[in-house]
């Protein structure tokens, strides 16, 4: 079975605050889910909320039994950085361009955040307990038009709505 995967992050940079915003569909599903949410710790870089958006989507789809089953799971990303990383650190993972896309880097020699590494430990762990293959794809986004870019656009509106809220409620913790 195969799964996709397309996930967004907004990120406030003068706060940390950020929010992450995902949409599912696997083939045996007649349409795809939207969910999202509000990161609890602060992230210093937009590219930390792209990757942590990722890990927390997949830790969401795993922990509602969403995963079960899958054979190959396509993530699609606008952050070449969170893309490149998942190449490099999570051993099921490959890239499958889209003729769109950007090439995704080769980030084999980053130094690590230590969000990066929280993010990149959940994607890995995920895939490793579904025992699936992870295929990656950039697609550039914000964009017109209609399919990948509607659900970009559902993504962020989802990943910004969860920011604000997540900065709105800082130093009133």
């Amino acid at each position: 079975m195969h799964m996709s995967l397309f996930t967004d992050a907004s990120h406030c940079p003068s706060t940390g605050a950020a929010g992450w915003g995902a949409w599912a569909k696997c083939n045996l599903w007649s349409s795809g889910a939207l969910f999202g949410g509000g990161f609890k710790s602060l992230l210093s870089a937009s590219h930390e909320a792209e990757l942590c958006a990722i890990a927390n989507a997949m830790h969401v789809l795993g922990a509602g039994g969403h995963l079960s089953g899958v054979t190959v799971l396509m993530i699609q990303s606008d952050n070449l950085r969170a893309l490149g990383l998942v190449k490099a650190r999570v051993p099921r993972a490959a890239i499958r361009n889209h003729a769109d896309g950007a090439k995704v880097p080769d980030l084999t020699r980053v130094v690590l955040s230590e969000a990066e590494q929280k993010g990149l430990g959940i994607i890995e762990s995920e895939s490793t307990k579904g025992g699936f293959s992870i295929h990656l794809r950039h697609v550039r986004g914000h964009r017109r038009g209609p399919s990948r870019q509607w659900v970009n656009r559902q993504c962020d509106r989802i990943a910004k709505q969860h920011m604000y809220e997540r900065r709105g409620r800082i130093g009133k913790e």
